[in-house]
């Protein structure tokens, strides 16, 4: 009773639930969900989910939290609920490690009668390369935090929904315990770059690498290199794939891990799904006309992909129509709009793997293997460069340079346009036709 307990609830998607006893009856067990929410189930099928090994009691989790603050706490208020964040789930199948490193606060607060919540999310830490090391040197980190205000109360469950409600019966917090000032290896590690589009790493190293001892060095569990004695060249690695789960690399020296950050050359370039698998035009529709989000958008990518249901039949039925392409354009122009998008923000949505770019990318694909007509394509690319040109971007100091990336892309589809050429029957439709879209299309 009042341990934590993981249940697999669904055989094909390996999904597990957490689950935490509290009382037995004659036919019935009563547990909270991981919502922290009273539920009952039958007591005969608890019993066969523990005997066939699909119910099953988590070792006592290990949870880094200030002791002290968290009594003072209990003694503060009238409720005080403990949430942990589960460090491995199940990945492709098999367990993966990851503790979670990110930070997340959200105070919600009542301001006369009306309630906001303010929230503080991001992975500032107190560390060395914080504080001591410049960052203009590419010694340092710079770090970062957002805070921002939303209207209405919320809780930490509703953004991050993988926490686990856990009373404090069921965890003992304990407070961290630093190793030993050693030195700091990764400090050897001058730059680890990935170049999406070459589909490259490169490694290059700082003068204290020359006093390396035996070395080797790791990306997600796999060494990419190691040697007896000091690095004397850059690291290369081919075909190299970057995982969502982790962008660092680790350089193991006397049985100690020290990771170092992968940065990214071009972020267009970079694959949004797990397996690097590109997303399709019906998901791309549905992401930018902003009927599904991202997570679901990429779910339903990584289905697709593995040839099981990918759930676009009940919003698409038998395929879209005219009207989602123009709504995904016209609601994608308005948020290329918004003057607090960066640059690469704005390159992003443009010409990135989720962007306007790679669903118009599709269609020319569509085009080539036939399944979609070439007049079909050219009216949605003719009706892209009009969206596009109907909307003005807001003053701002990096103006100049959305309205080039803004040019070359629309320089690049009137071009792909000129090959796939409009072929009407009668010559007074084509005139209307490019009359309409004249002006655009110069």
């Amino acid at each position: 009773m009042n341990r934590i307990w993981a249940f697999k609830s669904n055989e094909k998607d390996a999904a597990l639930a957490y689950r935490i006893p509290t009382e037995l009856t004659r036919n019935t067990m009563v547990y909270l969900d991981g919502a922290g929410q009273r539920r009952r189930m039958p007591l005969d099928e608890a019993i066969a989910s523990v005997e066939d090994r699909t119910f099953w009691m988590q070792p006592d989790p290990l949870a880094f939290a200030p002791r002290q603050a968290i009594a003072n706490a209990a003694k503060r208020f009238s409720k005080v609920r403990h949430w942990l964040h589960p460090a491995s789930r199940i990945a492709n199948g098999r367990a993966a490690h990851r503790p979670l490193h990110a930070k997340m606060l959200a105070v919600a607060y009542r301001s006369g009668t009306d309630e906001a919540t303010l929230f503080l999310i991001g992975s500032p830490n107190m560390s060395r390369r914080a504080l001591l090391l410049q960052s203009g040197k590419g010694l340092g980190n710079v770090e970062a935090g957002l805070a921002f205000s939303i209207d209405g109360r919320f809780e930490l469950r509703d953004f991050v929904p993988d926490l686990v409600h856990a009373p404090p019966a069921a965890y003992t917090p304990a407070e961290r315990e630093f190793p030993k000032k050693d030195r700091n290896f990764a400090l050897a590690i001058d730059e680890a770059s990935h170049d999406p589009g070459a589909k490259t790493l490169r490694v290059s190293w700082a003068p204290p690498a020359t006093e390396l001892p035996s070395w080797r060095l790791s990306y997600d569990g796999r060494d990419i290199a190691s040697s007896v004695e000091p690095p004397s060249a850059t690291v290369h690695v081919d075909d190299f794939t970057l995982y969502p789960s982790t962008a660092e690399v680790v350089l193991h020296v006397n049985e100690k891990e020290y990771p170092a950050p992968i940065l990214v050359t071009d972020l267009v370039g970079l694959p949004v799904t797990a397996s690097g698998a590109g997303v399709g035009l019906n998901e791309l529709l549905m992401l930018l006309s902003r009927r599904i989000g991202t997570e679901k958008t990429l779910l339903i990518a990584e289905r697709r992909n593995s040839k099981s249901d990918d759930g676009l039949t009940s919003l698409f039925g038998e395929g879209f129509s005219p009207t989602d392409v123009f709504k995904a354009w016209w609601c994608a122009v308005e948020d290329l709009a918004d003057a607090d998008l960066s640059v690469q923000a704005f390159r992003l949505r443009l010409e990135g793997a989720l962007g306007i770019g790679a669903a118009w990318s599709c269609m020319l694909e569509a085009v080539e293997q036939s399944t979609m007509a070439r007049e079909e394509a050219w009216f949605f690319g003719a009706e892209l460069l009009r969206s596009l040109s109907e909307f003005n971007l807001s003053q701002s100091r990096e103006l100049d340079a959305k309205l080039r990336i803004m040019a070359a892309f629309k320089g690049r589809v009137r071009s792909d346009m000129e090959a796939i050429r409009l072929s009407v029957g009668r010559r007074s439709l084509k005139d209307l036709v490019l009359r309409f879209y004249g002006e655009t299309m110069a």
